[in-house]
């Protein structure tokens, strides 16, 4: 597990790391807000609870590293939530990002591993 925990920049994470990310996902061991349905999106800040808290400064910085694709996925482990959910999705009182750049990597890995799952 790497430690990224907090609002800042993300890691830039290696292959590697991207790719045990991706198993680690397959093997539902994280959340990510893409998990989130279409119609339940207004919701991420009480699933991530930790952006319900920004203001001044730290929310203009954290929208535009959004805008600038720096942060592009929020996501956490599960071992991480709390007691209780929220309309069937777990709460955390932490998060971590990922950039545009790792997201679409760790998405690859992820879809690979579907695709070869699926050929058993």
């Amino acid at each position: 597990m790497d430690e990224d925990k907090g609002l800042g920049k993300p890691l830039d994470r290696s292959p590697e790391v991207l790719k045990t990310l991706a198993k680690e996902y397959h093997n539902n061991l994280i959340f990510t807000d893409r998990q989130v349905r279409p119609d339940d999106r207004s919701q991420i800040n009480m699933i991530f609870m930790g952006l319900i808290f920004l203001s001044g400064k730290m929310a203009d910085d954290f929208k535009l590293q959004v805008e600038n694709g720096d942060i592009d996925m929020l996501w956490e482990y599960n071992s991480e939530a709390g007691p209780r959910s929220i309309n069937g999705y777990p709460c955390f009182t932490s998060l971590r990002t990922m950039s545009k750049r790792e997201a679409k990597v760790f998405w690859y890995y992820v879809r690979k591993i579907e695709t070869l799952m699926n050929q058993i």
